[in-house]
């Protein structure tokens, strides 16, 4: 009897210790929590409505948006306010939003709540935006997914989410861009602005289409891919984590630290640096000073047969392979092609 009285007390200790783990981590990263909680995600077929709410847009320069587990979808609307709607699987348990709103921003909070011996429910957000509205939109998420699959005009928009993507499958317009994701991955269909800023912990980003005058992808443990490129100057930096371009017109500036880079049809210039990892260069038209150096990483290039550059290389622990065995390509006046490694191979093509 003693025996399973032990076994008991260690069964109720360990689920506490569970429910207080996920109080704490909830806590920190902003998630609701509950014990013997249920996190499954149900679709909005699953889910019944539970709010549906309008609210003017007259005035307006800022709507601030922060939510917990809840998926977000962004939608364009014809009509003149911003419509909220909500759908859960626990009608009784939906979390509750506040909002406040003043002369010129509206803020809405889904409120934080824990769920004692209660599950978890899904809650999912439908936010409909008049496509008059074009100012600003920050947007805050834990456990969430963001998405749209519409055209999406603004002035400045800033998200930073926890623990989930971000899906926009079309247009994406703005001024200014800021994007800041732990444990998710991103998809762009087509960025076009002025600046932006995105950054991935444990994620990948892709864009098929990049038109903006400047801005900086960065990753840590995880990819990056990007197509189509116009820009005046394409920053991108990984740590642990590959490169893969395509199609870019502009200025590069390239940092790796243990990443492959691979870079397919460019006109432009480079300015590369990568540590432990290899740089590889198709179709690559050299149209101003360009320098590329790597720590234990062989660089290939291939460059457009239209090329005018001179090509001075170095390498402390490798072999140098030049076009015809000569440092000279196409005609003056030359631009100049710089390369450097450290422990790799030089072959230009």
């Amino acid at each position: 009897m003693k025996k399973i009285w032990i076994i008991c007390l260690i069964a109720i200790l360990s689920m506490l210790a569970c429910s207080f783990t996920n109080i704490l981590i909830s806590s920190i990263d902003g998630r609701d929590s509950g014990m013997f909680w249920n996190i499954k995600r149900v679709s909005r077929s699953e889910s019944c409505k539970v709010r549906e709410e309008d609210l003017s847009i007259d005035n307006i320069e800022d709507l601030e948006m922060i939510f917990t587990s809840s998926d977000v979808r962004l939608i364009l609307s014809d009509e003149p306010q911003i419509k909220i709607v909500q759908y859960s699987n626990s009608k009784e348990n939906a979390r509750k939003l506040s909002i406040d709103k003043s002369s010129t921003k509206i803020r809405i909070e889904e409120t934080k709540k824990f769920y004692f011996f209660a599950i978890l429910p899904t809650n999912i957000y439908d936010i409909y935006i008049p496509k008059a509205y074009t100012n600003n939109l920050k947007l805050e998420a834990a456990s969430s997914t963001i998405e749209a699959d519409e055209d999406i005009t603004l002035k400045n928009m800033d998200i930073t989410l926890a623990s989930g993507d971000i899906k926009f499958k079309n247009l994406l317009k703005f001024e200014e861009l800021k994007i800041f994701t732990v444990s998710g991955d991103i998809n762009i269909n087509n960025l076009e602005g002025k600046k932006y800023d995105i950054n991935t912990t444990s994620g990948d980003t892709t864009i098929n289409k990049l038109n903006c005058e400047e801005g900086k992808l960065k990753s840590i443990s995880g990819e990056i891919i990007a197509n189509s490129v116009n820009t005046s100057k394409f920053e991108v930096e990984t740590t642990s984590g590959d490169i893969e371009i395509k199609n870019i017109q502009g200025k590069v500036e390239i940092k790796t630290i243990s990443g492959e880079v691979e870079i397919d049809n460019i006109q432009g210039s480079i300015e590369g640096n990568t540590t432990s990892g290899d740089i590889q260069i198709n179709k690559f038209l050299v149209s101003s000073d360009s320098r590329i150096h790597t720590i234990s990483g062989e660089v290939e290039v291939y460059l457009d047969e239209t090329s005018n550059c001179t090509i001075d290389t170095k390498s402390i622990s490798g072999d140098v392979g030049l076009p015809n065995g000569r440092n000279v390509v196409g005609t003056e006046p030359y631009n100049k092609l710089y390369i450097e490694t450290t422990s790799g191979d030089i072959k230009i093509k």
